[in-house]
């Protein structure tokens, strides 16, 4: 007796499952890419909060400075010039 492949689970898309766009780096509805949310990450780990805005920006936030990013490039371009990540 051998195990099932994925082309012979029922309910398996066989070899189209691995062709799948709903992963955790592709943005749906309110999910957001893995990039954003690694610098995120690594800017609340120097200590800033980052808040979302309504029309896409971000809203950096440390020792009661803020400073308002419009989209994510910018987002990357301040992580840099803080020394956050080197892109």
């Amino acid at each position: 007796m051998h195990s099932a492949h994925k082309s012979e689970c029922p309910g398996g898309a066989g070899q189209y499952a691995e062709l799948s766009t709903n992963n955790l780096n592709y943005p749906t509805g309110q999910r957001h890419s893995k990039a954003e949310s690694n610098l995120r990450a690594l800017l609340a780990l120097a200590g800033h909060a980052v808040h979302l805005l309504k029309d896409g920006g971000y809203l950096v936030c440390k020792y009661g400075y803020t400073y308002e990013a419009k989209d994510f490039s910018a987002l990357q371009s301040f992580a840099v010039r803080l020394g956050v990540c080197h892109e």
